[in-house]
């Protein structure tokens, strides 16, 4: 006798951006918020990255990078870089591993949200943005055409190496990350400096360039209250 075999039910896709992970049944997007990413082929676990609503009403962003308190050391080494640290609900970075998943799964574009201590709110936005691998030190070996209010200080660190306290890849005499107590993909050394010392604000002179600096809007003196680095999906299939 034949028998009645339910089919399963389509296995779930699980989702590999926020645009996957925040979309509802209705169209709209879930609050912005901490969400599960899995990537198999390039990571072989799940992972957690914090997703924002677009304040445009376009497709999410995955947060990488933020800055806005003075709570968290950022003055760290390769292997924390590498694997990421911090609270995804405040000052976090990724982790080098996973941005290089992220941005080699599909093309993706960048935008910095900049924020100063006076309320002023400035953007950068590239249009590509990726990065390579643990044997290329996650060279910044893609970056488009830069668009925004903030002025361009991230261009210059274009096919640039990660460079930390303990794993000199730039090409200054010195280490970079050293001499100005970040972490970033130094050339000899920098235009932004986002993962610096969290100084307030003005910061003394004989500090040059230490702080969350970009160069083309405050200057490099001048420490931001705010910043986040966040990634999406190029092109939507």
């Amino acid at each position: 006798a034949s028998k009645n075999v339910v089919a399963a039910p389509p296995a779930t896709k699980k989702p590999s951006s926020c645009t996957e992970a925040m979309r509802q049944e209705n169209g709209k997007y879930a609050e912005s918020g901490i969400y599960e990413l899995y990537l198999p082929e390039f990571l072989h676990h799940a992972f957690y990255v914090y997703c924002l609503r677009d304040p445009n009403g376009g497709e999410p962003w995955t947060i990488i990078q933020r800055r806005q308190s003075n709570d968290t050391d950022f003055y760290r080494g390769w292997f924390e870089y590498e694997h990421g640290f911090g609270d995804l609900n405040a000052n976090f970075f990724l982790g080098l591993d996973k941005i290089h998943a992220l941005t080699n799964s599909r093309s993706h574009e960048l935008w910095f949200q900049l924020e100063d201590f006076q309320n002023g709110k400035r953007v950068a936005k590239y249009e590509s943005f990726a990065i390579g691998n643990a044997q290329d030190k996650y060279e910044l070996s893609v970056l488009g055409q830069y668009s925004g209010t903030a002025g361009d200080s991230f261009t210059t660190h274009r096919g640039e190496k990660f460079t930390t306290k303990d794993s000199d890849n730039d090409k200054d005499a010195s280490n970079c990350a050293v001499q100005y107590t970040g972490a970033w993909w130094y050339q000899k050394c920098h235009a932004s400096n986002l993962n610096g010392l969290y100084f307030g604000g003005e910061f003394p002179k004989d500090q040059f360039a230490k702080g969350v600096v970009w160069q083309a809007w405050r200057g490099y003196y001048y420490s931001l209250k705010y910043v986040h680095m966040a990634i999406r999906p190029k092109y939507y299939y």
